[in-house]
């Protein structure tokens, strides 16, 4: 500060020994002044920053861990509701619109699927036949799908007095009872 008052000092004396006139010489000293003090003015040193500032990334690094959040959440809850179906023979689960029926003639069915997920890794599904006030029972039905989610099982034993058939995941080798909810069940037509 000091230095600019110096040198404005020298300015005044030299534009005052040099100037024709009063109003000359003051437009010019004024000149002179503000060019200094332009030149000099004190900034703290550090050159602004031109992208985005360290308040700028953790904002944005917040965001994308938000959004990963909320996309882990919603894939999860997905996942379970696939696993959890159950009421029909078209069923909506994501992106999957699972469709199945029974198929036969006489003592012999099969149970026809298409746009059913597959099941976890380590798992197979299992065919479950359900009579009216009695557990599930289990058959010796098990099946996989095709990434398309189409499949195929034949239906074990006579449909004589079954409800409904039901599919569970189950670990590979299928299971004496039922380990997870029912994936899907469909109903038996009355005139088995």
């Amino acid at each position: 500060m000091s230095r600019m008052l110096r040198s404005s000092a020298r300015c005044l004396r030299r534009s005052s020994r040099t100037a024709a006139t009063p109003d000359a010489a003051s437009g010019r000293l004024r000149r002179r002044v503000l060019d200094v003090v332009r030149s000099e003015a004190v900034t703290d040193g550090r050159p602004r920053p031109r992208g985005p500032t360290l308040r700028g990334f953790a904002v944005i690094a917040t965001t994308v861990t938000i959004a990963a959040a909320v996309a882990v959440t919603f894939a999860v809850s997905q996942s379970r509701s696939a696993r959890s179906l159950g009421g029909g023979a078209g069923l909506a689960s994501g992106a999957h619109a699972t469709r199945a029926s029974l198929r036969g003639s006489g003592a012999h069915a099969e149970l026809v699927v298409s746009g059913m997920p597959e099941p976890p890794i380590g798992e197979v599904y299992e065919l479950w036949l359900i009579r009216p006030s009695a557990a599930p029972h289990p058959t010796d039905a098990l099946f996989m799908v095709t990434s398309a989610g189409n499949g195929s099982v034949e239906v074990p034993g006579d449909l004589h007095g079954v409800r409904e058939v039901m599919v569970t995941s189950e670990p590979l080798g299928g299971s004496s009872s039922p380990t997870s909810l029912a994936v899907l069940r469909v109903r038996v037509p009355h005139d088995r």
